[in-house]
């Protein structure tokens, strides 16, 4: 990939996870008020917002800080999955239903799984140059 689409994939990734972040901590829109989620998407936003901080020649260093960040957007997502999954099942077991729009947390889970496909195509772009 070149610098300009790495920048670019950077920049948007660490900006919708900053922005997935501060909705997952406060709650506002298909999620759930839950802090210690939110920090940790943080902590995913970050890794894609220093990767930019990286030099611009060093293109590299930039794709590896979108791989790795992208490798934890995707753990985030499966275990978004789980914690659907834990819901599901205790409500079952329980006989009453636990699951709600809010605590499925729609954004995380689609932009994780989206973010797969980065991660896919970068690695590709890893091992052929």
């Amino acid at each position: 990939m070149s610098v300009r689409n790495v920048s670019t994939w950077l920049f948007l990734l660490g900006m919708l996870y900053v922005t997935l972040a501060v909705n997952t901590a406060f709650g506002f829109l298909f999620s759930a008020k839950d802090l210690m989620m939110g920090i940790v998407i943080l902590v995913n936003g970050s890794i894609y917002l220093f990767g930019l901080l990286e030099r611009v020649e060093d293109v590299k260093k930039r794709t590896s800080h979108l791989l790795v960040g992208s490798f934890f957007s995707y753990i985030l997502s499966i275990y978004q999955i789980v914690v659907v999954f834990s819901l599901w099942l205790e409500g079952f077991v329980g006989g009453l239903c636990l699951l709600s729009v809010d605590a499925i947390n729609f954004p995380l889970l689609f932009s994780g799984l989206l973010v797969s496909f980065i991660s896919d195509y970068l690695k590709k772009s890893f091992t052929t140059t």
